[in-house]
Parts: C-alpha cells; structure tokens; sequence
C-alpha cells in the first residue's frame, strides 16, 4: 500500500526500500488503492500520482521486472475509485 505515501518521491523510495528485502528470483506483490474524489476532499491525501506508468517506472528502477501489473475498477465505494494490483520479481543474478 504505497500509495499512502505524501508523493511520487515518497512513493519511489519505499519501492526501493522493500526491494533490497526481496531475494534475487523472489517476487514482490502489492496493491494500492485509488481514492475517490470525495475520499481527497475528506481526508486531504490525494494519491492521483500512483498509476500503471509511475508503478512500473518505480519498480524498474529498485531492479524490479514487471510481471504483472491492472487496474481493478471499484464499483459503488465513497471512498476508492479503482486499486492498482501489480507483482514484480527479483532478477537472480541481482544485488
């Protein structure tokens, strides 16, 4: 759940900190959830910077290879919009 971090910097940094914790070959799963615009108002974080290109952007470079990455829309919730469900892997041969 990065996508509780205050910007796209915060949010390239933890994808670099939780890469050095996967092993070479491990893989990496994860979501984050797209707030709705109200959900913003209320609340005051706006996560609008996590998307399918800054995720793989963050992952590729912590050394991370795409597998799989989507949108999910959600239906009916007041306070997400849609999660981003991604799995990255750990090359072998990787630091």
């Amino acid at each position: 759940c990065f996508g509780l971090s205050r910007d796209a910097a915060q949010y390239a940094d933890a994808f670099v900190a939780a890469a050095a914790q996967v092993r070479p070959g491990g893989r990496f799963v994860g979501a984050d959830w797209h707030r709705s615009p109200s959900f913003i108002a209320a609340e005051g974080h706006d996560n609008r910077y996590v998307s399918e290109v800054l995720t793989t952007a963050c992952a590729r470079a912590a050394g991370l290879t795409p597998l799989s990455i989507r949108p999910v829309p959600i239906e009916g919730d007041p306070h997400y919009a849609s999660v981003l469900v991604w799995a990255f892997e750990k090359p072998v041969g990787s630091p």
